[in-house]
């Protein structure tokens, strides 16, 4: 028993100590210019997930790890949209995790991938975040701030909210409701719908996305796939 009792604790103290130091790394990235103030945003990852077979790891509440091949997924990834201090849109990246020193909890946020894309005035934006090969569980997560500037119109796909809420199941509430907003010195706004040529056609049936891949943290974006949807 005593033998049972030190195996438990030191299997515990070997868990407890990936998790004793917070690491973060924080990725800053370049939204390309595009004509008019319209900005679309939309799931990035949908596609990759309604096309393939994964299974559930674990799932509880809102919180997801699931597994594609040999690939692990997590949809720790949240959504902030704030104005922004110039007259261009910025998009910030904050990975964080844990680890056993400062410096691998560090190294295990900068390690964690996560996907982005741009297409003119649609930026598509992964729900779930990459683990590292062969990295356990270490409370990863991303963070994003999109800041958009002022008088900026902003088209939010239903799917969306599950960054903006961290809740999967919000959508099936609230379909096509609260999709049209404004940056205003109060923050976003709700505002009528926007006539569809402000939107620049993002009809599934016809859209060619340029872009795919992983963006990893603190390196360049990968090279460009072109995918139809």
């Amino acid at each position: 028993m005593d033998r049972w009792f030190r195996l438990c604790i030191a299997f515990a103290y070997k868990i407890s100590n990936n998790f004793r130091y917070d690491g973060e790394d924080i990725s800053k990235i370049k939204i390309e210019a595009f004509e008019g103030n319209t900005l679309n945003l939309m799931i990035g990852d949908e596609d990759l997930f309604n096309d393939n077979y994964y299974d559930h790891i674990f799932e509880v509440d809102n919180f997801e790890i699931i597994k594609m091949d040999d690939d692990y997924y997590m949809n720790e990834v949240q959504l902030e949209i704030t104005e922004s201090e110039t007259d261009k849109i910025s998009l910030t990246i904050r990975a964080r995790a844990t680890g056993k020193t400062y410096k691998i909890a560090d190294r295990n946020a900068k390690e964690i991938e996560y996907g982005i894309r741009q297409d003119g005035n649609t930026l598509y934006l992964d729900e779930f975040l990459k683990l590292p090969q062969g990295v356990p569980y270490l409370d990863q997560s991303i963070s994003l701030e999109l800041k958009v500037p002022l008088g900026y119109k902003i088209v939010i796909d239903d799917n969306m909210y599950r960054l903006l809420y961290h809740d999967r199941h919000y959508r099936y509430n609230h379909r096509r409701l609260d999709r049209y907003f404004e940056m205003t010195k109060d923050g976003l706004e709700k505002i009528e719908q926007i006539i569809e040529d402000e939107i620049d056609d993002i009809g599934r049936d016809e859209k060619i996305i340029h872009g795919g891949g992983f963006h990893k943290l603190g390196f360049s974006m990968f090279n460009h796939i072109a995918y139809t949807i």
